[in-house]
């Protein structure tokens, strides 16, 4: 590839700084490994003496104030942390300080005190969550050891793990690093937004409940949307849903509904449904004033884990959407009627429940065999987590279930984030309306995403592939992208040489001539 002139003219700009992407965060428990270094590896073990599924053989850490963060493998892309077969064992994380202990026990799914298993904690207390949710080669974990048991920054615990698998010795680790402030992202569209989708399991027919509804409708309210999707509607029908929606933001215009089991597509904007012949997922074009976009609303089969019948279910589900959108992208759904919208951009969101295998998803992301969509990471409004379920009763740990994936040849994410009102102050929750408890009128918390539309390498949306997308991707490069991923042209999770080639290809045109 031969860089031109205009371009490597343009390359000494860069230090002017990017429009809209920054670094990533260092410590979360996202999935996304490539922020770990080799320096923060702290031990290793020799593969093939595990005693159950899961073999350890490498394992890192890294923290900020009390909050610890582990990276470990398990040498098995088939067993789950926290659910399978009888026959794999668990995996025990150990960790002391002193004569304080504590335990992470992996498959049986709780954390306890000083060796005693009725000395139990909660996740929420000690906010462990870990990632991926789905069966991988590696994870990572990200928990406050300070309320876990006590310890304080500079001082030194030892980690070892037990069960499955355990370390040739225990290794020592010391928190040095000053505690990180939470990142914040605000609520606000940014101004080239074209539209803005909010997606959320409402919770066993959460919108016709009494008691839960209000604060649903306040969160409805609060992200003013243009497309919503919900699932678990089980008990209402369209009638119903749009007379909520009308009361949710009365006055105004009247709410369009496309509902297929309990998957709701709701928009303002003209709705044509497209039949699914499926409970597990409802499809839809929307004609938004920016353009149409097919939307699916997914809510595929729950739990389980990698390899067994509710996993298979889901790769199946996952296989009929991808067919879904092949028939609609030839221009074969509803007898040829949107043939004329054949080109229009693609996105599903709702609740994947990807607890077994990958599958589901990579068969979504696939460009070759399936539609190439693509799911960046979406974080917390508050914080670095991904996590969009979490109960305080479960014995499950907090995981990401829900998941927004799109088209990226057509559209670019500018902003997205998941919403929890009990990490908000007062004076935002004021601002938006909302109250302190609204987000647990549901164990899924809301994903807002902003959208542009336009081409795959215009980073800003601002029509064209220029200066300020260069910018965007050297400033960026070889980091781990933050909520707005706006220079994660592949959505891969990761600003890298694809990105680079696609604006450096793309470089001097407008989006309708790419």
């Amino acid at each position: 590839m031969v860089v031109s002139g205009s371009i490597a003219a343009s390359i000494v700009a860069v230090a002017l700084g990017p429009a809209c992407s920054t670094p990533g965060v260092p410590v979360s428990s996202d999935g996304l490994l490539s922020e770990w270094s080799a320096a923060s590896q702290i031990a290793t073990d020799p593969a093939g003496d595990a005693t159950g599924a899961f073999d350890v053989t490498s394992v890192s850490a890294d923290s900020r104030g009390t909050i610890l963060r582990l990276r470990f493998d398990t040498g098995n892309t088939n067993a789950n942390l926290q659910s399978g077969n009888a026959g794999d064992g668990t995996l025990r994380i150990e960790l002391t300080h002193g004569a304080s202990s504590f335990t992470i026990d992996l498959r049986s799914r709780f954390a306890y005190l000083d060796g005693d298993t009725g000395n139990t904690v909660s996740w929420n207390s000690i906010g462990w969550s870990s990632a991926p949710t789905y069966a991988a080669l590696d994870y990572e974990a990200i928990f406050d050891a300070g309320s876990a048991f006590g310890v304080a920054v500079g001082d030194t615990i030892t980690i070892d793990f037990s069960g499955s698998d355990s370390l040739a010795a225990p290794v020592s680790f010391t928190l040095t690093a000053p505690a990180d402030p939470a990142p914040v992202i605000d609520t606000n569209r940014p101004g080239n937004s074209d539209f803005r989708i909010a997606s959320i399991n409402t919770l066993n027919t959460g919108l016709l409940n009494g008691a839960r509804a209000p604060a649903l409708g306040r969160l409805i309210v609060a992200m003013n949307a243009d497309i919503y999707f919900f699932c678990e509607e089980y008990n209402s029908n369209a009638g119903q849903l749009a007379s909520i929606m009308d009361g949710f933001f009365a006055p105004g215009p009247v709410w369009n509904i496309e509902k297929s089991g309990d998957n709701v597509i709701a928009s303002t904007f003209p709705v044509t449904g497209v039949p699914t012949g499926s409970t597990r997922y409802a499809s839809a074009l929307v004609q938004l004033p920016s353009g149409p976009v097919f939307v699916v609303s997914v809510h595929l089969k729950c739990c389980g884990f990698a390899g067994d019948s509710s996993d298979l279910q889901r790769i199946t589900q996952a296989q009929d959407i991808a067919q879904l959108i092949a028939d609609f992208r030839a221009g074969n759904v509803n007898g040829g009627a949107l043939a004329a919208f054949a080109g229009a951009p693609v996105i599903i969101s709702g609740d994947w429940n990807l607890v077994g295998s990958r599958i589901p998803l990579t068969t979504i992301e696939d460009g070759a065999t399936g539609p190439g969509l693509v799911a960046p990471q979406v974080r917390r409004l508050v914080g670095n987590e991904n996590f969009t379920w979490r109960s305080p009763t479960s014995s499950f740990w907090p995981g990401r279930l829900d998941l927004i994936a799109y088209s990226p040849a057509n559209l670019r994410r500018l902003k997205a984030f998941s919403l929890d009102s009990t990490e908000l102050d007062v004076g935002t929750l004021t601002a938006l309306g909302l109250q302190a408890d609204d987000s647990d009128a549901s164990d899924h918390m809301m994903l807002v995403s902003d959208f542009v539309m336009t081409c795959g390498a215009d980073t800003d949306g601002d029509g064209a592939v220029d200066l300020v997308d260069l910018q965007n991707v050297l400033f960026s490069f070889g980091q781990s992208t933050d909520p707005f991923a706006c220079a994660d042209i592949d959505g891969n999770g990761d600003v890298d040489l694809s990105d680079l080639q696609a604006v450096l290809f793309s470089f001097g045109q407008a989006c309708g001539t790419l």
